[in-house]
C-alpha cells in the first residue's frame, strides 16, 4: 500500500532540511574571527638599584577561529616612540641607539603564526567564550628577531575580542646592551611584560 504525502508535508520537510544543513554550515565551518585590536602593554624592570615600571600602545589585527582555535594569525605593534616610564630623561635614552633604536627599529612587532590551545571554555551563561592557548610567532626588537611563544587568553562576548598576554623579555636575546655598566644594576637583564587589547571581530 503506497503512502502519499500532501504538498504541505513535503514543502515542511524540505524546509526543515534546508534549516538543518544551514544551521550545520554555520556551525561548523565558520570562519575565523577577523579583529582590528588595540589596548596597552605594562612592562616591569627589576633590578638590584632600581625598579622601572613602564606602559606602552599596542596596536594590530588578530584573527582567530573560534571552531579551530589552534588556527591563531595576527601582528602586533608596539611604536617604541609610545614607550613611557614616567622619567623623559630616561624615555630618551630608552630611544636610543644604544637601547632600543627608535630611529632605525620603530616598532617591537610580534608576529603570531600559530597555537596550541590548552583549554576551550564554549559560551556560558553570560554568553562569553574563553580560549587558553600557547602562540608561537617572530618577536622583533632593536631590528633583531627571534622564535617566542606566549600564553594568551581570548575571550569572546558576540563581536567583541578581548586578548591578555604575559610574557618575559630577555634583552641579550635582542642585542640591547644599553650604557655600560647598566644592565644588570639599574635595568634588568629580563623584562616582564602584560598586554591587555580588545576589538570588534568581523566574521
Amino acid at each position: 500500500m503506497r503512502t502519499y504525502r500532501t504538498p504541505i508535508a513535503s514543502l515542511l520537510s524540505i524546509s526543515f532540511i534546508t534549516l538543518m544543513m544551514s544551521l550545520l554550515a554555520s556551525m561548523s565551518f565558520a570562519a575565523p574571527s577577523s579583529t582590528s585590536i588595540k589596548g596597552q602593554a605594562r612592562f616591569l624592570s627589576t633590578a638590584p638599584l632600581e625598579k622601572i615600571v613602564g606602559t606602552a600602545a599596542v596596536m594590530g589585527d588578530f584573527k582567530i577561529d573560534f571552531d579551530k582555535p589552534s588556527e591563531v594569525s595576527g601582528t602586533f605593534k608596539v611604536p617604541v616612540a609610545s614607550m613611557k616610564t614616567g622619567n623623559d630623561k630616561r624615555d630618551e635614552h630608552l630611544r636610543g641607539s644604544q637601547w632600543l633604536n627608535a630611529d632605525k627599529c620603530a616598532n617591537i612587532e610580534f608576529a603570531v603564526t600559530g597555537g596550541k590551545v590548552e583549554k576551550f571554555t564554549p559560551t556560558n551563561d553570560k554568553g562569553i567564550s574563553t580560549i587558553k592557548l600557547v602562540v608561537e610567532g617572530k618577536m622583533t626588537i632593536n631590528c633583531v628577531s627571534q622564535p617566542m611563544s606566549a600564553k594568551v587568553t581570548v575571550k569572546r562576548k558576540g563581536k567583541m575580542i578581548k586578548v591578555g598576554s604575559k610574557f618575559e623579555i630577555k634583552l641579550a636575546d635582542f642585542k640591547v646592551q644599553g650604557k655600560e655598566g647598566i644592565v644588570g644594576k639599574k635595568v634588568g637583564e629580563s623584562i616582564q611584560v602584560s598586554i591587555n587589547l580588545t576589538g570588534k571581530g568581523v566574521s
